[in-house]
């Protein structure tokens, strides 16, 4: 009888514990990020078209020759650090 109070205790602990450490994941993903400002330069001539983002400011634009691209801005500095011309076949 002792061996299974002993039990019911250390999986209560266990089943306690879980629960403080998945409240405690979910409070840290519910944390909004700090909003910032700031300012893109698209090249002139470039519509954009669709936004995104992530890691970086994706940007999908369509010059006036109806040429598609995606343009890479990295959301601290606001630098472009990437274009990929899109070809169509």
């Amino acid at each position: 009888m002792k061996s299974l109070k002993t039990l019911v205790i250390g999986m209560t602990t266990l089943l306690v514990l879980g629960m403080v450490a998945l409240v405690y994941g979910i409070a840290t993903k519910l944390k909004s990020p700090q909003v910032t400002e700031g300012k893109l330069v698209v090249p002139e001539g470039l519509k954009v078209i669709s936004a995104g983002g992530n890691d970086a400011i994706t940007l999908l634009t369509r010059d006036s020759a109806g040429v598609a691209s995606l343009l890479l801005f990295d959301p601290k500095t606001g630098r472009q650090i990437g274009r990929f011309q899109i070809e169509e076949k």
